[in-house]
Protein backbone atom coordinates (compact mmCIF):
# COMPACT_ATOMS: atom_id res chain seq x y z
CA UNK A 1 0.00 0.00 0.00
CA UNK A 2 2.32 2.42 0.85
CA UNK A 3 4.78 1.30 -2.57
CA UNK A 4 2.15 2.14 -4.41
CA UNK A 5 1.19 5.61 -2.49
CA UNK A 6 4.50 6.53 -3.39
CA UNK A 7 4.53 5.54 -6.77
CA UNK A 8 1.55 7.34 -7.65
CA UNK A 9 3.19 10.74 -5.56
CA UNK A 10 6.15 10.63 -8.19
CA UNK A 11 4.02 10.10 -11.38
CA UNK A 12 2.20 13.07 -9.94
CA UNK A 13 5.25 15.21 -9.39
CA UNK A 14 7.08 14.23 -12.51
CA UNK A 15 3.70 14.91 -14.52
CA UNK A 16 3.27 18.28 -12.64
CA UNK A 17 7.29 19.03 -13.34
CA UNK A 18 6.66 18.59 -17.00
CA UNK A 19 4.38 21.16 -16.95
CA UNK A 20 6.66 23.98 -16.59
CA UNK A 21 9.34 22.61 -19.19
CA UNK A 22 10.02 24.90 -22.39
CA UNK A 23 8.30 23.19 -25.29
CA UNK A 24 5.48 20.87 -23.50
CA UNK A 25 2.13 21.77 -23.21
CA UNK A 26 0.41 25.53 -22.07
CA UNK A 27 -1.70 23.70 -19.71
CA UNK A 28 -4.90 24.01 -21.35
CA UNK A 29 -4.33 28.25 -21.11
CA UNK A 30 -5.22 29.75 -24.32
CA UNK A 31 -2.54 31.87 -25.58
CA UNK A 32 -3.24 36.12 -25.20
CA UNK A 33 -2.35 37.85 -28.66
CA UNK A 34 0.71 40.82 -27.84
CA UNK A 35 0.34 43.74 -29.36
CA UNK A 36 2.97 45.82 -29.25
CA UNK A 37 2.04 49.94 -29.81
CA UNK A 38 4.59 50.29 -32.20
CA UNK A 39 3.49 53.13 -34.71
CA UNK A 40 2.20 56.78 -33.70
CA UNK A 41 -0.38 58.75 -36.09
CA UNK A 42 2.34 60.99 -37.56
CA UNK A 43 -0.44 63.12 -39.69
CA UNK A 44 -3.41 61.71 -41.96
CA UNK A 45 -3.03 58.21 -42.88
CA UNK A 46 0.40 58.13 -42.33
CA UNK A 47 2.81 56.15 -39.08
CA UNK A 48 5.72 56.41 -37.76
CA UNK A 49 7.43 53.85 -35.70
CA UNK A 50 8.38 54.82 -32.36
CA UNK A 51 10.03 53.30 -29.00
CA UNK A 52 8.57 51.68 -26.40
CA UNK A 53 8.46 53.47 -23.05
CA UNK A 54 10.57 51.91 -20.44
CA UNK A 55 8.88 51.54 -17.62
CA UNK A 56 10.79 52.30 -13.91
CA UNK A 57 11.06 48.88 -12.14
CA UNK A 58 10.92 50.88 -9.07
CA UNK A 59 7.51 52.04 -9.31
CA UNK A 60 6.60 48.29 -8.95
CA UNK A 61 6.26 46.11 -5.73
CA UNK A 62 9.67 43.70 -5.26
CA UNK A 63 7.91 40.49 -5.73
CA UNK A 64 6.45 37.97 -8.60
CA UNK A 65 3.43 40.40 -9.30
CA UNK A 66 5.21 43.35 -9.60
CA UNK A 67 7.54 41.90 -11.96
CA UNK A 68 4.35 40.78 -13.78
CA UNK A 69 2.53 44.21 -13.91
CA UNK A 70 5.96 46.06 -15.17
CA UNK A 71 6.30 43.16 -17.75
CA UNK A 72 3.06 43.42 -18.80
CA UNK A 73 3.41 47.18 -18.53
CA UNK A 74 6.46 47.03 -20.70
CA UNK A 75 4.66 44.56 -23.47
CA UNK A 76 6.74 41.59 -22.41
CA UNK A 77 3.79 39.45 -21.20
CA UNK A 78 -0.15 39.36 -21.22
CA UNK A 79 -3.66 37.82 -20.37
CA UNK A 80 -3.96 35.72 -16.54
CA UNK A 81 -0.96 33.39 -15.63
CA UNK A 82 -0.78 29.53 -14.68
CA UNK A 83 0.58 28.68 -11.45
CA UNK A 84 3.25 26.95 -11.87
CA UNK A 85 5.08 23.96 -9.21
CA UNK A 86 7.56 26.56 -8.47
CA UNK A 87 8.98 23.74 -6.11
CA UNK A 88 10.65 21.74 -8.41
CA UNK A 89 13.04 24.50 -8.53
CA UNK A 90 13.17 25.61 -5.43
CA UNK A 91 11.45 28.74 -5.87
CA UNK A 92 8.97 31.02 -3.58
CA UNK A 93 6.41 31.77 -6.29
CA UNK A 94 5.87 31.32 -9.88
CA UNK A 95 4.01 31.77 -12.69
CA UNK A 96 3.74 30.85 -16.21
CA UNK A 97 2.41 33.60 -19.28
CA UNK A 98 1.59 32.02 -22.84
CA UNK A 99 1.10 35.00 -25.22
CA UNK A 100 1.13 35.22 -29.73
CA UNK A 101 3.46 37.38 -31.17
CA UNK A 102 3.82 37.41 -34.73
CA UNK A 103 1.94 34.65 -35.21
CA UNK A 104 4.26 32.44 -32.74
CA UNK A 105 3.60 31.25 -29.60
CA UNK A 106 6.20 32.36 -26.71
CA UNK A 107 5.82 30.67 -23.22
CA UNK A 108 7.18 33.26 -20.42
CA UNK A 109 7.94 31.33 -17.02
CA UNK A 110 8.73 33.79 -14.18
CA UNK A 111 10.10 32.40 -10.49
CA UNK A 112 10.74 34.52 -7.15
CA UNK A 113 13.33 33.31 -5.18
CA UNK A 114 14.05 34.02 -1.70
CA UNK A 115 17.31 34.50 -1.52
CA UNK A 116 17.83 34.26 2.35
CA UNK A 117 16.34 30.87 2.45
CA UNK A 118 17.38 28.84 -0.87
CA UNK A 119 17.10 25.06 -0.81
CA UNK A 120 19.51 22.70 -2.36
CA UNK A 121 17.54 22.76 -5.74
CA UNK A 122 17.36 26.85 -5.48
CA UNK A 123 20.89 27.44 -5.14
CA UNK A 124 21.87 24.73 -7.82
CA UNK A 125 19.77 26.43 -10.42
CA UNK A 126 20.43 29.96 -9.59
CA UNK A 127 24.46 29.00 -9.32
CA UNK A 128 23.90 26.92 -12.81
CA UNK A 129 21.63 29.87 -14.60
CA UNK A 130 24.45 32.25 -13.20
CA UNK A 131 27.60 30.65 -14.72
CA UNK A 132 25.83 28.87 -17.68
CA UNK A 133 22.99 30.63 -18.70
CA UNK A 134 21.02 27.19 -18.54
CA UNK A 135 20.02 24.38 -15.28
CA UNK A 136 19.38 20.90 -15.62
CA UNK A 137 15.68 19.67 -14.53
CA UNK A 138 14.19 16.52 -15.56
CA UNK A 139 16.63 15.47 -17.78
CA UNK A 140 16.47 18.53 -19.76
CA UNK A 141 18.31 21.94 -20.14
CA UNK A 142 16.80 24.43 -19.76
CA UNK A 143 18.05 27.80 -20.97
CA UNK A 144 16.94 30.56 -18.32
CA UNK A 145 17.64 34.31 -17.29
CA UNK A 146 18.41 35.76 -13.92
CA UNK A 147 17.28 39.61 -13.27
CA UNK A 148 19.94 41.58 -11.85
CA UNK A 149 18.84 41.21 -8.69
CA UNK A 150 19.45 37.39 -8.75
CA UNK A 151 15.84 37.56 -7.18
CA UNK A 152 13.99 36.18 -9.95
CA UNK A 153 14.72 33.89 -12.98
CA UNK A 154 13.01 33.99 -15.96
CA UNK A 155 12.34 30.98 -18.95
CA UNK A 156 11.56 32.55 -22.69
CA UNK A 157 10.26 29.57 -25.14
CA UNK A 158 10.32 30.98 -28.34
CA UNK A 159 10.94 29.34 -31.60
CA UNK A 160 12.35 32.63 -33.55
CA UNK A 161 10.95 32.13 -36.77
CA UNK A 162 11.84 36.10 -37.97
CA UNK A 163 13.87 39.24 -36.80
CA UNK A 164 10.81 40.41 -34.66
CA UNK A 165 10.09 37.48 -32.86
CA UNK A 166 13.98 37.61 -32.19
CA UNK A 167 14.41 41.60 -31.06
CA UNK A 168 11.03 41.05 -28.75
CA UNK A 169 12.97 38.09 -27.07
CA UNK A 170 16.19 40.61 -26.56
CA UNK A 171 13.89 43.18 -25.57
CA UNK A 172 11.96 41.12 -22.88
CA UNK A 173 15.16 40.20 -21.29
CA UNK A 174 17.06 43.05 -21.22
CA UNK A 175 13.70 44.81 -19.69
CA UNK A 176 13.33 41.60 -17.12
CA UNK A 177 17.37 41.76 -16.49
CA UNK A 178 16.64 45.30 -14.51
CA UNK A 179 14.26 44.28 -12.33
Amino acid sequence: MKKGLLVLLIIVLALSMTACMPGMSTGGVAATELILPTEAEVSEGETKPTELEVMDPAKYTADLKGLEGYLKDSYIIAGEPLEMSEEAIGAKAGDKFVVNYQKEQTQIELYEFDLNNLNERAQNALNSVKAYGKFAMLDQVITAYLSDSGKYLMIYSVNESNDAVKKQKERAIEVFKVF
